[in-house]
C-alpha cells in the first residue's frame, strides 16, 4: 500500500448493493439504455460507486447510506426514454418517478427521495439540492454520465 493511500471498506457499499440491485424489479433495468450504449442497471451502479468513493476518498462527513441507497435509485424507472416521442420532458420527470418507484418498492427516507428528486437540478428547478448527499450525487451522475458518453464515442470511432 502506497503511503496516504485510503483504504475503502466496501461493506456498507455490498449490503446496499444485494439489499437492492439483487431484486428482480432492479435487474429489469438491464433492459433499458441510460446513455449510449450503457444501461440504466449499469450506470446506476456506476455512479452509486463513485458517490461512496468520492465521500469515503474526500473524508465527507455525510449520511453515506443515504446517499448511496439514493445514487443507487437514482433513475429507477422503467422505460427506455430513447423510445419515447419527442419532448416528453424525461430530464425534468424522471427524478420524481424514480423516487416514487423507489419508494414503492424499498422505501426511502424523506432525506433520499430530496436527493433523489434533486439530481437532474438545475434542469429541475423545483428541487435544489439541499444537502452534502444531493450535491455528490449530481457530481457524480454528470462525471459518470460524460464518462459513459465518451466510451461511446471512442467505440464508435475504432468501429
Amino acid at each position: 500500500m502506497k503511503k496516504n493511500e485510503i483504504v475503502i471498506d466496501y461493506s456498507l457499499f455490498d449490503e446496499l448493493f444485494a439489499e437492492i440491485c439483487l431484486t428482480e424489479n432492479y435487474q429489469s433495468l438491464k433492459n433499458n439504455i441510460a446513455h449510449a450504449d450503457v444501461s440504466t442497471y449499469d450506470h446506476s451502479v456506476n455512479v452509486a460507486k463513485a458517490c461512496y468513493e468520492y465521500a469515503i476518498s474526500r473524508g465527507v462527513k455525510c449520511d453515506l447510506r443515504s446517499l448511496t441507497r439514493a445514487a443507487f435509485l437514482h433513475d429507477y424507472y422503467f422505460y427506455d426514454w430513447h423510445k419515447m416521442p419527442k419532448f416528453t420532458f424525461h430530464g425534468v420527470k424522471h427524478a420524481k418517478t424514480a423516487a416514487r418507484n423507489a419508494a414503492r418498492d424499498y422505501g426511502l427516507t424523506p432525506k433520499e427521495r430530496r436527493i433523489i428528486e434533486s439530481h437532474m437540478y438545475p434542469l429541475n428547478l423545483f428541487h435544489p439540492p439541499l444537502s452534502k448527499e444531493a450535491r455528490i450525487l449530481i457530481k457524480m451522475d454528470r462525471q459518470c454520465t460524460i464518462g459513459e458518453m465518451k466510451s461511446a464515442k471512442k467505440k464508435k470511432k475504432t468501429v
